[in-house]
């Protein structure tokens, strides 16, 4: 029935985030997100003898909901840890018109050849383990809808995975009016009051 789940919570998801996208509103503080993510795991890295680092400058806002954001980010620090790494870094760099947040790890990385296979949905690479590339495609889905674009490489500073995630800023960032609102803002308060003293 876990699977069942697994790709239940998926759709879901994927359809949360399509009206989340639609909306475009919603930014969020990414260094309280990460921070609380670090805090999370940070006893599952502990028992392992690693750890959870950021380098995230504060802050930052990324344009997505915030349960999308901290659904990515902790199916991605989960596959991680499962996958046998100790130590995981999530880096996040503003350019101007995109924010990337990377998820470095020092486990033993994903092949090239099979890169592809694991962002299937329910794709596996081991076998012994629950659910894996089901995390990665979950994030991809929730990145997806948000224009972004979720990368898998090889970390130049860790040696394990990189998955790197690309997110467009929004070209009316921090305006949550709606337009409809912002028009009717325009208009000059005053033309009714002079109007009613002549």
């Amino acid at each position: 029935g876990g699977r069942i789940d697994a790709q239940l919570s998926r759709s879901l998801a994927r359809m949360r985030a399509s009206n989340a996208g639609a909306g475009l509103a919603e930014t969020t503080e990414l260094s309280d997100t990460v921070d609380r993510l670090a805090r999370l795991f940070k006893n599952f890295a502990s028992e392992q003898g690693g750890a959870v680092h950021a380098r995230v400058p504060k802050g930052l806002k990324l344009p997505m909901d915030k349960q999308d954001l901290e659904e990515t980010l902790g199916n991605l620090l989960e596959n991680a840890f499962k996958y046998g790494a100790f130590n995981v870094l999530i880096c996040a760099i503003e350019h101007p018109d995109s924010i990337t947040l990377s998820v470095d790890d020092d486990g033993p990385g994903i092949p090239q050849a099979q890169r592809e296979r694991v962002m299937e949905p329910g794709a596996r690479l081991d076998t012994a383990k629950q659910g894996t590339g089901l995390g990665l495609a979950i994030a991809q889905d929730l990145i997806r809808a948000y224009g972004g674009q979720l990368a898998l490489g090889t970390s130049s500073e860790l040696g394990g995975l990189c998955i790197e995630i690309s997110v467009p800023k929004l070209v009316n960032a921090g305006v949550t009016t709606p337009p409809e609102e912002s028009k009717r803002k325009q208009l000059p308060k005053h033309s009714h009051a002079v109007r009613a003293g002549a």
